[in-house]
């Protein structure tokens, strides 16, 4: 589990404490949390869009913290969605007017640095949160609650 440090507030829905993540901070945070593109490869990149794309990335809740903001959330499997969720945690801290992943961590085996898809897909739709300008996380709806397509 990543140390939020000291706590300010329990688990929530609101996106408050979420800093604005833009689309240079999105350039930077793959910059400065890998280093390069070449660790994280282009497929890995898409299949993370893709978890996102398709609302893999489910339950998010926000904790804000002295030294920046907590999210975690859960992700479903891509093969096998009646496994119990991947578990995300993550720690973004403002840092000279940038935006920084100070932590993250996945429970899937690549997540061990957080480097891996389902990461990139909370991230992603971290991003779309702040750029549709929602004060709180969305709630889901089901499928069958939608019209027909």
């Amino acid at each position: 589990m990543i140390s939020c440090g000291p706590s300010l507030l329990q688990w929530t829905l609101s996106l408050k404490s979420l800093p604005a993540l833009k689309e240079k901070d999105m350039e930077f945070i793959g910059i400065e949390l890998w280093a390069n593109q070449s660790r994280i490869p282009k497929a890995v990149h898409t299949k993370g869009y893709g978890n996102f794309a398709e609302s893999y990335v489910h339950d998010v809740e926000v904790r804000t913290a002295i030294d920046g903001c907590c999210v975690r959330a859960k992700c479903f499997k891509s093969m096998k969605k009646n496994d119990p969720p991947h578990s995300l945690n993550l720690k973004l801290s403002i840092i000279d007017g940038r935006v920084k992943i100070s932590e993250c961590l996945c429970s899937c085996k690549a997540g061990g640095g957080g480097d891996c898809n389902h990461i990139l897909g909370l991230l992603y739709l971290l991003h779309h949160y702040c750029k549709c300008g929602y004060k709180s996380v969305p709630t889901r709806i089901s499928k069958t609650s939608l019209k027909q397509t």
